[in-house]
Parts: C-alpha cells; sequence; structure tokens
C-alpha cells in the first residue's frame, strides 16, 4: 500500500528479512516505533508493558531498546524530533506531544491521544507566565517583545489567533 501523495503517514510498516532453519530468508513485518527519550522514557515503558510490551535498555547509552515482541523495532529519540522521523519514513509511529508536532511544521496523522506523564495521568498545560504585576496579561500584549520559548511555531499560531 502507498501513502497518500503528501501525507507523511506511514501507512504500512517496514519488511525485516530474518534467517529461519535451513537458511532460507522469510518476510517479517516490522513496526518501527519512536518512543521518547528523556524524562518521559520510564513512564511510556511502563504504559507499553500495561499492554504487554515490554522494552529494555541493556546500556544506558543506547537508544534502540531490545522488545519482547520481534515484530517491534524502538528507537529513542528526542520527542521534539520524532514526527520528522515520522514524515521522511525512518519510523513508522511515535510517541510525542501534540505541541512537538504542531512545531515541526510537518503533516502526520495523530492517530491517539495518550494522556500519561512522568509522574501522573493527567496531562500537561502550557502557560504564558509573568509577573503578578506586568501590564501583559495576555499573548497579544507581547506583541514586538521578545519571547524566550523552545515552541516558535505554536506561539506565533497561538498569538496570530488572539
Amino acid at each position: 500500500m502507498t501513502p497518500p501523495a503528501g501525507s507523511g503517514r506511514i501507512l504500512q510498516a517496514g519488511i525485516d528479512y530474518a534467517p529461519c532453519k535451513g537458511g532460507i530468508a522469510i518476510d517479517r513485518p516490522v513496526l518501527k516505533l519512536g518512543l521518547p527519550k528523556g524524562s518521559l522514557q520510564e513512564a511510556t515503558f511502563a504504559l507499553f508493558r500495561k499492554a504487554g510490551y515490554r522494552f529494555v535498555l541493556h546500556n544506558s547509552r543506547s537508544y534502540f531498546p531490545a522488545a519482547d515482541d520481534p515484530e517491534l523495532e524502538a528507537m529513542l529519540l528526542r520527542p521534539q524530533e520524532m514526527a520528522r522521523y515520522v514524515a521522511v519514513g525512518v519510523l513508522d509511529a511515535g510517541l510525542a506531544g501534540h505541541d512537538y508536532v504542531v512545531e515541526s511544521g510537518v503533516e502526520v496523522a495523530e492517530v491517539a491521544e495518550l494522556t500519561y506523564s512522568k509522574l501522573s495521568s493527567r496531562p500537561y498545560c502550557w502557560v504564558l507566565a509573568v509577573p503578578g504585576d506586568s501590564p501583559i496579561q495576555k499573548p497579544a500584549d507581547l506583541q514586538g517583545k521578545r519571547i524566550a520559548t523552545e515552541l516558535v511555531n505554536v506561539y506565533a499560531a497561538i498569538s496570530a489567533s488572539s
């Protein structure tokens, strides 16, 4: 199956060739899955354990956790980069926050919303923080000001709609 032009969504898992008894190669479908490295890594592994899948890192510096399912290949990445890897076909799917998908500017299909964090099952919320006595009360008040954010494109979209 070929993805629609410009979709950025991988519709079919890649094919991995694995040897079988007698040295004859067989096709084995493999899902290449991107998992967030960093603060969400352990929470993500726990989420998959609840679903019956286990990932193990044999080396703390490795980016390729071993999966207990031969049809899964995992790669640890910064969540900020996940959508780009899916869009270009390096990964079939990946877990990343909606904010990072929007920030990446690439077109991918968001197929599920997973509500979890490193400490709770509550979703996180981005806020605009200013001192209590600040004259800035809404995003439009920041017009022409210098803003520190890792989500430049997300902020631009929010401020354009305000």
